[in-house]
């Protein structure tokens, strides 16, 4: 017949040839894959009943779920990737027939596995577009130790927002292209060892610097000891972009003083109040700085709250803007939350920066004559002094009601203020107008009472008004602050000229803590 025969105690019969095995398509299995490997193997002498199976290094045997005879020359085997070992690599090919003769092709198949990530896939965390460094460091694991690569695959959203990605430590570094606000960057990650990858999705969210705007300027807020400011008169909102600690250093306007005086007079200095706060991001603060009371020769008709006066008083300086720190709500006289109209019923201010009062003359009889309060929360006048005797400044007044006139005047006793304007007198300091200072003493006096009181409310610390003696200067100019960074004039009184007695403005000056 052209076959070996053999005797089965019956009769003769073909022995087939043994099978003999010269390749296979596959020599990878990643175990790790799930679901089944089909392996295409090339040989001789195939026939039905042959099967195929694999033999570990440990001599272990893991048969093939079918095996198909597909000709004399090629088998068709499938086998679950789970059942191949890492550690039992490389694996022999094996078929055997049923005559129990076999044919083994040895160090076939190795076992290469997917890397696998150790970083979560999602969020890597946040950073702000001044930033510089590594800000993250992807990692994966190989189970056959090889060299992992990594990669962003499918687009370049990495170097797109500034940043590097190190195909070798997997380190994410660099300056981030400046942002307008939050920005989220997304990318896939590719770890590769060897031919096998792994993708997995992450992001990185790019914020702007921490930052502190006063209305539309912002100024960066990273640093300690940076600086903030409003230092003209009017509205202004104040937000954060995160939260932060700040000191607040604020100083209400000054009074003013008369012009074309005989003798030399100022207004007396706003208040001032320190401490230190935290501002929240998504609150909007709301700043009120008032204007330094105008000379008193002005004839202006506005509310104090911008430290001018509603009627023609020659020759009297006027009081400063408001000065407060904490929740004002109008009742007394109206504010809004517009810089240019103080007349809103809903407005509401957090810090309020606000005024002396007016100037006063040093002789009974020369023209002007003394000054008005001006400023809020109406604490009685400033420094002062009379040189022919006890005297009493204006009074302070409330949301509601003017302060009482002073007396002891060579002649008349001040008058009480009104809702827009500090009382007046030719001897005598005028009362606060509704939430202002009262004046100083006009007879001898060197000037007008201090700015109105600043009622922090336990946020800040006040440090209160100037106080001085006879031919001091204290009354007039405002405190330098904690930390010494008063604006030139803020908060001084206005000095008696031919020209103008207006005074300093108040000033709100936050530092980052």
């Amino acid at each position: 017949t052209g076959k070996f025969e053999g005797y089965d105690g019956n009769s003769f019969v073909n022995i087939p040839a043994n099978p003999t095995i010269s390749s296979i398509d596959d020599t990878e299995v990643d175990s790790a894959a799930g679901g089944n490997q089909t392996f295409v193997i090339t040989g001789t002498n195939f026939s039905t009943g042959d099967v195929a199976s694999f033999l570990g290094n440990d001599a272990t045997e893991i048969t093939a779920s079918t095996t198909t005879i597909d000709s004399a020359t090629q088998i068709t085997a499938v086998i679950a990737k789970s059942s191949f070992v890492n550690s039992k690599e490389p694996y022999d090919v094996k078929i055997k027939k049923l005559t129990q003769t076999i044919g083994i092709l040895e160090n076939q198949i190795n076992v290469d596995n997917a890397p696998t990530w150790t970083t979560s896939s999602g969020n890597l965390g946040t950073i702000q577009d001044d930033d510089t460094g590594t800000h993250f460091t992807l990692a994966a694991s190989d189970a056959e130790g090889d060299t992992i690569a990594y990669t962003e695959t499918g687009a370049t959203n990495i170097s797109g927002a500034g940043l590097a990605l190190n195909s070798s430590t997997g380190a994410i570094s660099g300056d981030p292209t400046d942002v307008g606000s939050s920005t989220t960057v997304s990318f896939t990650g590719r770890a590769t060892a060897g031919s096998k990858t792994a993708d997995r999705a992450f992001n990185i969210i790019i914020t702007p610097p921490p930052s502190l705007l006063i209305g539309s300027t912002a100024t960066n807020f990273v640093d300690s000891g940076a600086t903030a400011s409003k230092t003209t008169s009017g509205y202004e909102t104040v937000t954060v972009t995160a939260d932060m600690s700040v000191y607040v250093d604020l100083w209400g306007a000054g009074g003013g003083a008369p012009v074309s005086c005989d003798n030399a007079s100022h207004g007396s200095a706003g208040g001032m109040a320190y401490g230190q706060i935290t501002l929240l991001a998504g609150t909007t603060y709301v700043i009120l700085v008032g204007l330094g009371g105008m000379e008193g020769s002005q004839s202006l008709t506005k509310f104090p709250d911008n430290g001018e006066h509603t009627n023609s008083m020659n020759a009297r300086g006027h009081g400063g803007g408001s000065t407060r720190f904490g929740l004002y709500t109008q009742s007394g006289f109206n504010i809004t939350s517009s810089s240019g109209d103080y007349n809103n019923t809903s407005a509401v201010y957090q810090l309020i920066a606000g005024a002396g009062s007016g100037g006063a003359v040093y002789a009974a009889w020369s023209s002007p004559v003394g000054g008005y309060g001006g400023g809020t929360s109406g604490a009685a006048g400033g420094g002062y002094y009379h040189a022919d005797g006890s005297s009493s400044p204006g009074g302070g007044a409330s949301q509601s009601s003017g302060g009482s006139g002073g007396t002891g005047g060579r002649s008349t006793a001040g008058t009480s203020g009104a809702k827009y304007s500090g009382g007046n007198s030719v001897s005598a300091a005028g009362g606060g107008g509704y939430y202002g200072g009262g004046g100083a003493c006009a007879y001898y006096a060197q000037g007008g009472g201090g700015s109105g009181f600043l009622n922090t409310g336990g946020l800040l610390s006040n440090t209160g008004f100037q106080t001085t003696s006879v031919g001091g200067t204290d009354y007039y100019v405002s405190p330098v602050g904690t930390r010494s960074n008063k604006p030139s004039t803020a908060g001084n009184g206005g000095l008696c000229s031919v020209s103008s007695g207006q005074a300093g403005h108040g000033a709100v000056i936050f530092t980052k803590v």
